[in-house]
This record gives C-alpha cells, structure tokens and sequence, in this order.
C-alpha cells in the first residue's frame, strides 16, 4: 500500500485553545482514521487553518518556534505558505489558509493562502480574488448558512460559467443523521469535489477536534513544497475525494451551536501551551 494524506480542510485554532491539547487531538484523531482505514503507518495528516483576518498561527509557530518545542514538537519551514510539526516518528502538516465573510454573509475558504483578503465584498469577487493569488477557494456548509437567499446564491454558482473552479465543504459540526445537503449532490453532478474539514469552533470542548474529519489524497510521497502540490492535486480530482473520521451525534452538534451561542463567539484568552 502507497501513503496518503489526510488532510482537514477547515482549521481553526482560536485564542481558547492550548497548543499541547490542539496537537494531541490531531495527532490522535489522525492515527485513529489511519488505523480506522488500514493506511500505512507513514501516511501524514495535514491541517488546513482558514484563519481571519490579523490571525496567523502558521506565522506564529515559525517565528516562536518555543511555543511548541517545550511540549516536544519541532518546526520545520517548508515554503511560505507550509510548516511541518515533527515529534519523534510522528508529523502534522500546516498550511496557511483564510476564511472571507462575504457580502451575502456566506464564508469563503481560501486554502493555501496567505494573503489579506477583505472581508464584506460580493461573493463572486471574492472567490476570483483568491483563485487569482493561487489559493483554492471552498464555500463551506454551515448550519442555516445554505437556507433561503443564500442558498440560492450558491446554487446559482454552481451554474456560473465565468468563476474559477472552486469546491464546497462538509463540515464535521454536521449531525451525520441528516440527509447530506442539496447542493452537494448538485455540485457532485457538475464534477466539483466537497471537501470535508472539522471546523473547530471557539469552545474549550473544541480543542482537540481538529483532525477528526476530512479527506484523502492517496499515493502521497511527501513532495516540496506541499502547500501547491496539495492544492494541485485538488484541482486535478474529477470527484469527490474519499473522507476520513465522522461526523457529529445530534446532542453533540446542538451542544456545540447552545455554546457558542451563549459565549456570544467570543474564545477567550489564547493559551500558548
């Protein structure tokens, strides 16, 4: 059997979060899919943070490299846009990536991005600005956020003949006893990948979500710099790629939207380990 990637497509660390559980959780959430999957031992995983604006966590690690080395990680540059956590036989992939709130209030996912890219602007401007800097762009499920105007905003994208490619997004918060949404189906017939990312939310319960839910990029070998390949190989798919972890139980989801409701979204205090 050849590696693969697991990579989770929408990554958030927020300022509730320690790095020590944030880490943990990846590490272990992407060896429970590995042996859940039967990959090989050498395949990597790879978070892909789709941060706001002023908010860099890539940045953060490269130039403290301390704020993991005292809990036993390294860092390792890769490109400007990539950095590579090793622990003793284990290794995460980060890439930079943005998160645009649009016009319409839907959310754009620019991966592999380090660009500042204005939030408040049209939709259609914003997925050709981040196609236009190299980035992927990804409209992410999000629970009310596809219902009404804003659906049929999304839907009309999908027939739009002038966009750049772009793909939707799954997202682990999504309680798996409901019907997969519409628009994947719709997108799916088009030949537009959905690609699943866990969507960590500004909760102290939320820390070690990342990893838990995303997809696989197969025969991986582990290519400099990683950022482009990763977006390159996106691209390229004809299909949805296959998906690792699981989505969420109904009590966990109604949980998480009653706490970040009742925090108002705020996540506090950063933690640094």
């Amino acid at each position: 059997m050849t590696a693969s990637l697991l990579v989770d497509g929408h990554v958030h660390f927020h300022r509730c979060f320690t790095w020590k559980a944030f880490l943990e959780g990846a590490s272990s959430n992407f060896a429970a899919s590995r042996a859940e999957s039967q990959m090989p031992g050498e395949s990597s995983g790879c978070l892909m943070l789709t941060e706001t604006a002023g908010v860099d966590s890539r940045r953060a690690l490269l130039n403290e490299p301390g704020l993991v080395r005292s809990i036993g990680w390294n860092v390792e540059a890769r490109d400007e846009l990539s950095i590579v956590l090793n622990r003793r036989t284990d290794a995460i992939i980060i890439v930079a990536g943005r998160q645009i709130v649009t016009a319409e209030r839907l959310e754009v996912l620019a991966l592999a991005c380090a660009d500042t890219i204005p939030d408040g602007r049209p939709v259609h401007e914003v997925i050709r600005e981040v196609s236009g800097c190299g980035a992927l762009a990804v409209i992410p499920w999000g629970l009310g956020k596809w219902w009404g105007q804003r659906g049929r905003v999304v839907r009309a994208m999908l027939d739009a003949p002038d966009l750049p490619r772009f793909c939707l997004g799954d997202n682990g918060g999504r309680a798996r006893v409901w019907r997969s949404p519409r628009l994947f189906t719709v997108a799916r017939r088009r030949g537009m990948s959905v690609l699943p990312g866990s969507d960590p939310l500004p909760l102290p319960s939320h820390v070690t979500r990342a990893g838990s839910y995303g997809f696989v990029l197969d025969d991986w070998d582990d290519p400099s710099p990683p950022a482009h390949a990763i977006v390159e190989r996106i691209r390229a798919l004809k299909r949805s790629p296959a998906v690792f972890g699981h989505l969420s139980s109904i009590g966990s989801m109604v949980r998480s939207q009653v706490g970040i409701r009742r925090h108002g979204g705020q996540s506090g205090r950063q933690a640094v380990n």
